[in-house]
């Protein structure tokens, strides 16, 4: 039994020794980790990777974010960053990670443009959802329709949307686009008269006014048309152009 005992105590006190050793070690090889990682740049923030621009540059979407290289990766506050860069017009939504041991990665949704508008002679992009974003940047001019309204009016936005997502072919051809009181109206580009929309049934209307200008297009003397009206349900209406010789 005594000897059983003296076992158990050398035992006892083997797993403290281990204990101890175990911390000491731990705590010196934290405390070289330290200075290791307070005496090396590897961990500074060297590399910032853009992904998915459209409208802004890599630079211009970085200065956003007001990221800073040099600081220590782990210092980086991602929240903030994504914040910054949400409060561009541009920017729908921003999504930034840090990926060790030096770099970051900011991918961006941008609110691309659907048409420019001419706001106190300066011409500027509207995004989707009516916002007018900045002014246009010379370099990135894109084929977008014009709108000439002094106020951005919800169902020129809803149209051309509506125009964007089922026929490019109808949205290309836009080239003004304006809401009075007939609705909206369009001018096309190969075009001078103006076409009448209306209010409602877009989907039906680009239908229409699509195989319109597939298969009539080419057909009309348009120095006789005053406008064409798309108003009226699965028919399209060309009004003609008032003139001495029918006034009579």
């Amino acid at each position: 039994m005594k000897l059983k005992n003296i076992l158990n105590k050398i035992f006892r006190i083997l797993k403290v020794t281990f204990a101890v050793i175990i911390i000491i070690t731990t705590a010196f090889s934290s405390y070289e980790m330290f200075k290791l990682y307070n005496s090396t740049d590897k961990f500074n923030l060297s590399k910032i990777i853009v992904n998915n621009e459209f409208m802004l540059t890599k630079g211009e979407i970085i200065e956003l974010s007001e990221a800073k290289r040099g600081i220590r990766v782990m210092d980086v506050d991602t929240e903030l960053l994504r914040k910054n860069l949400k409060r561009s017009p541009f920017i729908v939504d921003a999504d930034v990670r840090v990926v060790y041991p030096s770099a970051m990665v900011i991918r961006v949704t941008e609110n691309k443009p659907i048409a420019y508008v001419n706001e106190n002679n300066i011409l500027k992009y509207v995004g989707n959802n009516g916002e007018i974003l900045g002014k246009v940047i010379p370099d990135k001019s894109y084929d977008l329709p014009i709108i000439t309204d002094n106020e951005i009016n919800v169902k020129v936005i809803d149209y051309l949307n509506t125009a964007y997502n089922m026929s490019q072919f109808v949205y290309h051809q836009i080239s003004e686009i304006k809401y009075t009181v007939r609705g909206v109206e369009i001018n096309l580009i190969k075009a001078s008269a103006n076409v009448v929309i209306g209010r409602n049934d877009f989907e039906k209307k680009i239908v229409l006014l699509e195989n319109f200008i597939r298969e009539e297009y080419d057909n009309i003397t348009f120095s006789k048309v005053d406008y064409i009206d798309f108003r009226f349900d699965k028919q399209v209406i060309l009004k003609e152009r008032q003139t001495s010789e029918n006034k009579m």
